[in-house]
C-alpha cells in the first residue's frame, strides 16, 4: 500500500507541475518565444480548442465527453485500489492527473494550452505525456501477462 501511496503522490506532484507551467507561461508568455528546450523540442505557447488529432468539436461537447472519460477512469483508479494493483493504478493516475490539467485549461480559457512544439509537426504539453505515458504504460502492462493469466502487479 506505501507504494500505491507513494506512487500516487508523483502522479500528483506531476499534476501541480503542468498547472504551475501553464499559468507561468500565462503571466510570463515572453519567455516561452523561440527558447530551444532540446536541439528538437522549442518551447511555443498555442491555445488548443480542438480534440487530439485536431479534432474539432465544441468545447462544451470535449468537457462532458473529458468528464465521462474521467468518471470511467476514476471507478478503474479506485478499483486497482482496492485491489493493490501498484502499476495499474499509478498508471490511471498519470491518466487522470493529465485529463484534469487539460480540463482545467478547458474551463477556464476555452482550450488546452500546448506549450511545447516537436520540430514543426506537433505541439504538446505535460499532461499530453502523461497521459501517453500512462496508456503506453497500461498497455505494456496489460500485455506483460504470465503463464497463469494473472497480470504482472
Amino acid at each position: 500500500m506505501k507504494k500505491i501511496v507513494v506512487l500516487n503522490l508523483v502522479a500528483l506532484f506531476f499534476f501541480l507541475v503542468c498547472r504551475f507551467i501553464a499559468y507561468y507561461l500565462l503571466l510570463n508568455p515572453e519567455l516561452a518565444r523561440g527558447f530551444i528546450f532540446l536541439p528538437i523540442l522549442t518551447w511555443s505557447l498555442k491555445f488548443n480548442t480542438n480534440l487530439a488529432f485536431s479534432l474539432a468539436l465544441p468545447n462544451f461537447l470535449i468537457i462532458i465527453l473529458m468528464g465521462l472519460v474521467l468518471i470511467f477512469l476514476a471507478w478503474w483508479w479506485f478499483n486497482s485500489l482496492k485491489n493493490l494493483v501498484a502499476t495499474e493504478n499509478f498508471y490511471l493516475a498519470l491518466i487522470i492527473a493529465g485529463a484534469l490539467s487539460n480540463l482545467s485549461d478547458r474551463l477556464n480559457w476555452g482550450g488546452v494550452l500546448d506549450y511545447w512544439q516537436f520540430l514543426n509537426l506537433s505541439i504538446f504539453n505535460l499532461a499530453d505525456v502523461l497521459i501517453v505515458v500512462g496508456i503506453i504504460g497500461l498497455l505494456l502492462k496489460n500485455l506483460l501477462v504470465n503463464e497463469n493469466k494473472t497480470y504482472v502487479r
